[in-house]
């Protein structure tokens, strides 16, 4: 588990998903809202926390976070 916590405003219809420490997290299943179940419209903030529960060793540390959205 990350130390990076995600938090949606919106978390039962468009959750955040947990960041692991590497790699590829679980996907995220937003369900279709119009158009015979092919269009997807869904609002929400994620905002971005620290957990804090280790301490790190000194230096500098860098990361980056990717997002991307695919339909079936």
């Amino acid at each position: 588990m990350s130390q990076l916590l995600l938090h949606s405003s919106d978390a039962t219809n468009l959750p955040a998903p947990v960041l692991p420490n590497t790699g590829d997290s679980n996907w995220v299943n937003v369900a279709p809202t119009s158009f015979a179940a092919k269009v997807t419209n869904r609002t929400a903030n994620w905002s971005f926390a620290y957990a804090n529960t280790v301490t790190p060793m000194a230096g500098s540390y860098r990361g980056q976070v990717l997002f991307t959205a695919t339909i079936p």
